[in-house]
């Protein structure tokens, strides 16, 4: 199998979009929440750039269809129309997958596996690989995405199709305040940058925002950090 028959799709709301949907904080900062989102898509960007499989990233600004599914499948038939025979999908909310995540995906597929996929806590998928023999389109479709069915569901589509399918390990992906909140209980480049945008919107805006707004925004179990100076 060449090095180039399995491509990367980036699949994702814009920034913007991914905002009007998402509360990432508790107090409805939706600035604050654009430059998260913005941060959640670069770093998952970023990490599938490293593995230097090509990558083709769809935004919302570029989706065709009346739902997720339909604009999410039409979204891998264009890629397929682009001669790959393999996709890998990940989209911008499970800071969880890496470089070896997404390269692991394509060891599974290149051994022959007809099906990848990683399983978030709440029920859907932070990752999806497989073949072009393997994508029923119409089926795939019809899953209940964006819903705690859609794992099984999956599970359930391999299954029809007689393929197998590897299952990879559970993660939490980051659709809320308090998926953030636990997110920011750990330690890593990527949360000091979070905590960064957090400070710097605090200062931002300090003169502005009463002191009352500014202490809700860092309570609430959103992070555990240095105190803030007000």
């Amino acid at each position: 199998m060449k090095r180039n028959s399995t491509a990367i799709l980036f699949f994702s709301r814009t920034a913007e979009e991914e905002a009007k949907h998402k509360s990432f904080v508790s107090n409805g900062a939706k600035l604050l929440d654009i430059r998260i989102a913005q941060q959640l898509i670069n770093q998952n960007l970023s990490e599938a750039n490293r593995t230097k499989l090509p990558v083709i990233t769809v935004f919302s600004d570029q989706q065709v269809g009346s739902d997720f599914g339909a604009r999410f499948s039409n979204a891998i038939l264009d890629v397929f129309d682009q001669g790959y025979e393999n996709v890998i999908t990940i989209g911008n909310d499970c800071l969880s997958v890496t470089k070896q995540t997404i390269l692991e995906v394509e060891r599974q597929l290149e051994r022959g596996a007809g099906l990848v996929a990683g399983p978030t806590i709440d029920g859907g998928a932070y990752i999806l690989g497989f073949s072009r023999e393997n994508f029923e389109v119409d089926r795939f479709k019809a899953l209940s995405w964006c819903t705690s069915n859609l794992f099984q569901e999956i599970l359930d589509y391999a299954n029809d199709l007689n393929v197998s399918i590897q299952v990879l390990e559970t993660f939490r992906d980051i659709d809320s305040s308090n998926d953030l909140a636990q997110l920011l209980q750990g330690s890593s480049i990527f949360i000091s940058a979070i905590r960064s945008i957090i400070f710097s919107y605090i200062q931002e805006w300090s003169n502005v925002v009463n002191r009352f707004m500014i202490q809700q925004l860092v309570s609430n179990r959103l992070f555990r950090g240095p105190p803030v100076t007000l």
